[in-house]
């Protein structure tokens, strides 16, 4: 099975020709299949930009063999020297507070439109020491002026203007953590396609990828829901990923009738947290196709429950791990 190009080399002192059609890279391939999945002597051939085909290097009468299964005279052969390892995917993340540390979070709401900004003023003296009016919404949680608010001042375009700068943070952040591929990240001159693949930029396909984390059962949000189902049913549309059923509430749960009612409960469907689903939610996403991204940590964090990951690997249902 081919399988994209993504992969993290530890290795020094060699730059890799991005432009070869066919590209070889000898090393210790780790493929991660097993405990033990290990070939000290590997081969990798990426062809067209996919993962062609890993083999281990014999050796015959004292010459290095590499026999891949289709010709490579014309490749490129990249000797690493080093460690060759699966790049991880991170398909969910908001990189814009992948600066800033934990915060303890001391009570579980019902809902993330309980916790999330909105027009409610809040009073920033234990925080402070001060109440400082704002110009733009932290919402009224506790913890927000621990995330909220200096997310705003380090990269809010009238105050430090950092987004970027944040956005590439975070991003090497994940590359020294093995990921290649992320999602969620600004796009910007400076941050898409610059350190790691952003998943839902041209790089992995242009327009095919969407993203929200908006209320689906929100009026504003019926037009773009129609274009998508549109784009969807003409075969345009890879993947939608959808912030959904974040809460452990009815509202959470209702949620998933107004994405069938919008007609995006498909195959290309990729929801994001589904905290409140029961069994035969899950059996409802393995017969249409849909994927689950599953989000212990926050979920934990933030509503004392999470999705019941189990179920949905034991439905047939493709199962992403993120925090």
């Amino acid at each position: 099975m081919r399988c994209l190009a993504t992969i993290l080399i530890f290795f020094a002192g060699t730059t890799l020709p991005l432009l070869a059609e066919d590209l070889i890279l000898t090393g210790t391939v780790v493929t991660m299949t097993g405990r033990d999945a290990i070939i000290p002597q590997g081969a990798i051939l990426i062809r067209d930009g996919q993962i062609q085909e890993i083999i281990a290097v014999a050796k015959r009468r004292g010459k290095t063999v590499m026999d891949f299964s289709s010709n490579v005279d014309d490749a490129t052969v990249v000797e690493t020297d080093g460690l060759i390892f699966p790049g991880l995917i991170n398909i969910h993340n908001h990189t814009l507070y992948g600066s800033l540390p934990h915060v303890p979070i001391e009570q579980n709401y019902n809902n993330r439109y309980e916790w999330q900004p909105d027009d409610n003023a809040v009073d920033l003296t234990p925080f402070l020491g001060v109440n400082v009016p704002l110009p733009f919404n932290i919402g009224r949680a506790d913890f927000n002026p621990y995330v909220e608010y200096p997310r705003h001042l380090l990269t809010n375009s009238q105050l430090f203007g950092l987004a970027i700068e944040a956005s590439k943070y975070s991003e090497i952040k994940a590359l020294v953590g093995g990921t290649t591929t992320i999602e969620g990240s600004i796009n910007a001159n400076g941050v898409t396609n610059m350190l790691i693949r952003n998943a839902e930029s041209a790089n992995l396909g242009a327009g095919a990828v969407f993203r929200t984390a908006q209320n689906i059962t929100e009026p504003e949000f019926a037009p773009i829901a129609a274009q998508l189902a549109q784009a969807g049913q003409a075969g345009l549309l890879d993947a939608f990923l959808v912030h959904l059923a974040e809460g452990t509430d009815s509202t959470s749960l209702a949620e998933l009738e107004k994405l069938k009612q919008l007609n995006l409960f498909d195959e290309w469907t990729v929801i994001v947290h589904g905290v409140p689903f029961p069994r035969s939610v899950f059996d409802e996403m393995a017969v249409v196709g849909a994927d689950l991204v599953w989000s212990p940590t926050s979920n934990l964090a933030l509503y004392g429950q999470t999705a019941r990951a189990d179920q949905a690997l034991s439905a047939g249902v493709n199962v992403s791990l993120v925090l």
